[in-house]
């Protein structure tokens, strides 16, 4: 049950189990409204990027103070702790302390758990936010209490360290949502590669794509961005990340519930593999994978020196 009233469209399609070549399908779409659990409601939903699903508002206001502080209960919520911590310093200039404790006080923001993820999946949450802000998701949830630390910073943010009074349930529309960052074509640095991660985690993205060779047919350039031990030869001349670095890049990304996912584009875009032995190259930027024979080599060799990767056709 939503908690106000839901429009709902919904398209059917019909099958024949005894001819499934005879299939119906709805023209239009059927539109129903899901009653909610409450008739009547207060302040306007507040803006946050992606959009709060669910939303019912009371009176009055939240007010966040320099005394207030950053509950946590049980250690699986230390995590989104210290990212709404950091979150707040970053965004509203505030340094709040974050405490393990039972229970919270006025102005405080608060993590709990009261709910299973039958209800709302690994990354739905509950936010109540009162004289204290309650943010509650389940026990093993993945990055519920994540989302719920994003959405109250973006809150804060635009209202003078004030939120409106109410309660949302939130949860994602789609299970992956990710951005890719190309730095094969221009080396990023990789502390400004974790700052651009950290705010994909603030609109609530959970994956980095990480493109990290490429090649410009015009100028001849190519570049590796992920150092190779194996192949030294490949690693980009005006810049690489050394294996040690990137692997602590991934698993600070981790923390703010973001997995890195490393792509590495061929067939075209792979000029810098064209002088390791036993590679083969069809054209400038292009490995060869025309041939069972060529594709099995080429394959071999890319997947010895770059470890877990993501090959991405283009």
């Amino acid at each position: 049950t939503p908690l106000q009233d839901m429009e709902v469209n919904v398209l059917y399609q019909v099958v024949n189990k005894n001819d499934e070549t005879d299939i119906a399908n709805s023209d239009t779409d059927i539109k129903f409204s899901v009653p909610g659990q409450y008739t009547t409601s207060g302040n306007a939903k507040p803006n946050v990027l992606p959009g709060l699903r669910e939303w019912k508002g009371d009176t009055g206001t939240f007010q966040l103070s320099g005394n207030s502080q950053i509950i946590y209960m049980a250690e699986n919520q230390k995590g989104a702790a210290d990212v709404l911590k950091s979150y707040i310093k970053d965004m509203l200039g505030m340094d709040l302390n974050v405490v393990k404790a039972a229970s919270g006080k006025a102005r405080d923001i608060v993590f709990t758990s009261n709910f299973t993820t039958d209800e709302l999946g690994e990354e739905g949450y509950y936010m109540d936010i009162q004289e204290t802000v309650t943010i509650s998701a389940p026990q093993n949830t993945k990055n519920g209490w994540l989302y719920g630390a994003a959405s109250i910073t973006q809150i804060l943010y635009q209202n003078d360290h004030t939120a409106p009074k109410g309660l949302t349930r939130d949860y994602p529309q789609y299970e992956v949502r990710a951005g890719m960052i190309d730095v094969g074509r221009m080396y990023i640095p990789l502390e400004y590669l974790k700052e651009m991660t950290i705010y994909m985690s603030f609109y609530k993205m959970n994956e980095a794509h990480i493109h990290i060779n490429d090649y410009w047919g015009q100028s001849g350039y190519s570049a590796f961005r992920l150092e190779s031990e194996v192949y030294p030869s490949i690693n980009a001349k005006d810049g690489y990340y050394t294996k040690n670095d990137y692997r602590q890049y991934q698993k600070d990304m981790k923390v703010y519930g973001i997995d890195v996912i490393t792509e590495l584009d061929t067939p075209y875009h792979a000029d810098a593999l064209k002088d390791i032995d036993g590679v083969v190259m069809w054209k400038a930027g292009y490995l060869d994978i025309r041939t069972e024979d060529a594709f099995n080599a080429n394959a071999e060799i890319i997947e010895k020196p770059a470890g877990r990767v993501r090959r991405h056709t283009c």
